[in-house]
């Protein structure tokens, strides 16, 4: 212990007498600890975050869509197909043991009336349990039930946009509200929920019961038909085979032939919300280069100085050695030195990285994690350049002859 602690205080005292070049040697390390460090926090957080936002519209909530989803950029747009029906719905529920829960929906844009008051907005038709698959809560009054499905029953339930949009100071339960000529009562007003992964606002909408809008609501076109289906899974693990299960019972269910496509679309709303993070990729892509530059440059650094500090030391390393001092003792020395710049660069880049980090988590309202795999990964990384920096050049000075240098 008292050696290594003479060896560091030689180390600090030759580092200070050329601390220039110290300095940039240790700005290159810094950089890439710095970016390494940034890259794993953001990465971690948004992915976190997105997690985050599938779980807060339901947990292991996956959407099979009646035709097919085109993705242009950010944008969404569905080539519907009138194949799918509850049919299928029951198929899928019988067949897949790993599907927990079903719901159908049909989705159409719609104005509606209270008293004086129309209202363009959604509609969402489906079944009662759709509610606790979504995680949707009560504002007030209560969702429709199984028995309001069963019996095709005239009532909804309003977003909280809707509340707000007619301006009612008093409780619109068991008022009622005009949808297609009909009379429906209102069951109950949801929560404040936003909008999800699929792009549908659940506070701009009315839900009612499925098997009332296809069966009592006036001038229904494809009244055999649905738009889709959202279900729980089990596990994210077994989305695949639940993937290859749906599909291939649906192509048969619909009779579609080897050589045809889908008539049918299935969204991980995880992979959906993925396609929409391109920014992410370009931060990950750019991070990581920047951190190979800068320790590129950090490892050219350190070589560059130990080579020349080998130089200018000849005569310090032949004293050295003439009294007594091993090859392995200046071999050492001179990878401590090196060590001992990189570390420095590593420690101050990863509190600097976790700094930024907590600004930027804080600006952009993500979820603040630490990676310690990142801080982990920085400090290996920039040992591992340290050390085969300064390998060569102490391999030099350990192979000096005193005798040499003396003479």
């Amino acid at each position: 212990m008292r050696k290594l602690i003479i060896t560091l205080k030689i180390v600090t005292n030759v580092l200070r007498s050329y601390k220039g070049r110290a300095i940039l040697a240790i700005i290159g390390i810094f950089l890439g600890s710095l970016s390494l460090t940034l890259v794993f926090n953001i990465l971690l957080s948004i992915k976190q975050n997105v997690l985050n936002e599938v779980e807060k519209f339901g947990d292991r909530i996956i959407t099979v869509v009646a035709g097919e989803v085109v993705r242009a950029g950010r944008d969404k747009s569905i080539d519907t197909a009138k194949t799918m029906t509850l049919n299928d719905v029951n198929l899928l529920k019988n067949q897949v043991i790993d599907i927990l829960d079903i719901s159908p929906y049909i989705k159409r844009s719609i104005t509606v009336r209270y008293k004086e008051a129309f209202i363009t907005t959604n509609l969402i038709a489906t079944s009662h349990n759709y509610f606790k698959m979504r995680k949707l809560e009560l504002k007030e009054g209560m969702f429709f039930n199984k028995e309001d499905t069963q019996d095709q029953r005239k009532v909804v339930v309003l977003g909280s946009e809707i509340d707000e949009k007619i301006d009612n100071k008093t409780s619109l339960i068991n008022n009622k509200l005009v949808i297609k000529n009909s009379v429906f009562n209102i069951n109950g007003v949801i929560k404040e929920k936003g909008t999800d992964i699929n792009g549908n606002n659940l506070d701009d909408v009315v839900f009612v019961p499925i098997t009332t809008y296809m069966n009592r609501l006036d001038d229904i076109d494809y009244i055999d038909y649905i738009d889709g289906m959202e279900m729980k899974i089990t596990s994210w693990e077994k989305f695949p085979d639940i993937e290859k299960s749906i599909k291939a019972l649906l192509r048969e269910s619909h009779g579609l032939d080897k050589d045809m496509e889908d008539d049918f679309t299935i969204i991980n709303p995880i992979d959906a919300r993925r396609l929409r993070s391109d920014v992410v990729s370009l931060v990950d892509s750019l991070g990581k280069i920047t951190s190979v530059i800068s320790f590129l440059i950090g490892g050219l650094g350190i070589f560059s100085i130990m080579l020349l500090i080998v130089g200018l030391r000849r005569y310090e390393i032949g004293i050295k050695r003439a009294v007594g001092a091993k090859k392995r003792d200046i071999f050492l020395q001179f990878i401590y030195e090196s060590t001992f710049i990189t570390v420095s660069g590593t420690i101050v880049g990863i509190i600097f990285g976790i700094s930024i980090s907590l600004v930027i988590f804080s600006i952009a309202s993500l979820p603040a994690i630490i990676s310690t795999k990142g801080i982990l990964f920085s400090f290996l990384s920039c040992i591992f350049i340290g050390f085969f920096s300064g390998v060569y050049p102490a391999y030099i000075a350990a192979r000096l002859k005193p005798i040499d240098i003396i003479r």
